[in-house]
């Protein structure tokens, strides 16, 4: 059974743990109940930088006054022996609600916020970094760089 929550009153992002172990959630509420949906880093990124194109092109026409939907569907991927994996959405599991123009630039600053305060990520691959070497796909092709640092010779008395 698919739930639509209505206009929500409550809209935001959380984090829960330290950066590298953290997990990501969007929450809302309405009168009509709540929701807490666990999201990947990267699907609140997208949904961050689809809002601020959105919201953008909205500012441009000065259409100020809209109204968002948001759908969240389980996705299920089947794969068979031998067969091209298949995605199953379960859309009768689906939560939809509303929110405002305001929500949604307060939801995209707070997904920034929360995208910054993790790990650096590397400038060319977007990947975090962690302490040690790091191997760049866009740098050298998966291969580890390794600085070699030679002590110098000490000198003979």
């Amino acid at each position: 059974m698919s739930i639509e929550l209505g206009h929500v009153e409550l809209l935001g992002v959380d984090t829960i743990g330290q950066p590298g172990q953290r997990r990501f959630y969007l929450f809302a509420r309405s009168w009509r109940g709540s929701t807490l949906m666990w999201m990947e880093k990267e699907q609140l990124n997208r949904l961050s930088l689809t809002l601020d194109r959105a919201l953008a092109q909205l500012t441009e026409g000065q259409v100020l006054r809209t109204m968002f939907t948001f759908t969240v569907a389980p996705l299920e991927i089947v794969m068979d022996q031998g067969q091209e994996p298949l995605a199953l959405v379960h859309e009768e599991e689906a939560v939809s609600f509303l929110f405002t123009h305001k929500q949604a630039q307060d939801l995209s600053s707070t997904i920034n916020v929360l995208m910054t305060g993790g790990r650096p990520v590397c400038p060319l691959c977007q990947t975090p970094l962690d302490e040690g070497p790091h191997a760049c796909v866009k740098q050298n092709g998966h291969h580890e760089i390794v600085q070699i640092v030679e002590a110098e010779d000490e000198e003979e008395e």
